[in-house]
C-alpha cells in the first residue's frame, strides 16, 4: 500500500468520525457505505480482509453505536499502517518496536516470517483489529486519540525524536539524518558511535535510542527475545548513555 493511498483511507476515517461526532447511533447502511468507501481505498488484502469481516459482522442489525464505529475505524487505520510497514524489511521499526502489548509483538512475529508465510500477516491484522477495537471501546479519550494519530506529520515525529535526543544528550545533534524511505527512523554519530533513533508515531510511544551494534542484535533477536533485548538495549537518559558510549561495541545481552 503506497502512502498516498493510506493517507486516503485516513481521511475516509477521520471524515467519517467527524461526521458522526454528535450522534450516539449510526444507521447500518450509513456505516456499510463508509465501509466501503474505506474497501476501495485499501488495495492491501490484510486490509481488505479486516474491512470484509466487519461488513459480515454487522449484517443482521440495523443500528451501530457510534463509539463502536469509531473503535473500528481507528482499528482499520491501524492495520493499513502496520501492512504499509510490513512491506519492507525494517518497517516494522516505526510501529511494534515501540510498544509493550502483544498486538505488537505479534506484528513483529508476522514480520520475522513474512517472506515464508504470507497468512501470518492476515491473522496478525486480524489480532491487531480485535485488539484496537476493545482497547479502545473501553477507553474514554478515544475520538481525540483517534483524531491526534492521524493528524501526526513525519516531520513532527522527527522534530520530537530530536528534541528526546537533545536531552539525551545534553546538546543538539550535529548530524541526525532521518531514512528517506522509514522516515521514522534516524541515524546520528556521536564520539564514532552510530546511534538509531525511532521516532514516536503518536503520544501513546516514546522515542527509541539505540545503539547500531544493539539494533542489528534486536532485529536478528527472535520474537520471544527481541522485548528483552529493547528493555535491556534502549537508551533512557544520559546517564545511560554515557555508560553506553563508554563501553565496547559488542551488543549487550537480556
Amino acid at each position: 500500500m503506497s502512502s498516498v493511498q493510506h493517507h486516503e483511507l485516513q481521511e475516509i476515517a477521520d471524515h467519517a468520525m467527524a461526521s458522526i461526532a454528535d450522534q450516539l447511533l449510526l444507521p447500518q447502511s450509513h456505516y456499510i457505505d463508509v465501509l466501503l468507501d474505506l474497501l476501495v481505498a485499501a488495495p492491501s488484502p490484510i486490509v481488505r480482509s479486516a474491512i470484509a469481516d466487519r461488513l459480515r459482522e454487522i449484517r443482521f442489525v440495523s443500528m451501530v453505536t457510534t463509539d463502536e464505529v469509531c473503535a473500528d475505524l481507528y482499528g482499520i487505520v491501524a492495520i493499513s499502517d502496520f501492512s504499509d510497514a510490513a512491506s519492507d524489511d525494517l518497517a516494522w521499526a516505526e510501529q511494534a518496536l515501540m510498544c509493550d502489548c502483544t498486538t505488537c509483538v505479534a506484528a513483529l512475529n508476522a514480520e520475522q516470517g513474512r517472506s515464508s508465510c504470507s497468512e501470518v500477516h492476515a491473522e496478525g491484522a486480524q489480532a491487531m483489529f480485535a485488539d484496537t477495537n476493545t482497547q479502545h471501546r473501553t477507553s474514554t479519550t478515544r475520538n481525540t486519540n483517534a483524531v491526534d494519530r492521524a493528524t501526526r506529520r513525519d516531520i513532527d515525529c522527527q522534530a520530537r525524536a530530536s528534541e528526546f535526543l537533545t536531552d539525551l544528550i545534553g546538546s543538539p545533534p550535529e548530524n541526525l539524518l532521518w531514512d528517506d524511505t522509514y522516515h521514522l527512523q534516524g541515524h546520528s554519530q556521536l564520539h564514532g558511535r552510530e546511534l538509531v533513533v525511532i521516532a514516536p508515531r503518536d503520544e501513546h510511544h516514546q522515542t527509541v535510542v539505540l545503539t547500531a551494534e544493539d539494533w542489528d542484535a534486536i532485529r536478528r533477536a527472535t520474537t520471544d527475545q527481541r522485548r528483552d533485548l529493547l528493555d535491556t538495549c534502549a537508551i533512557a537518559d544520559h546517564e545511560q548513555l554515557v555508560a553506553v558510549m563508554a563501553t565496547t561495541t559488542t551488543p549487550r545481552t537480556a
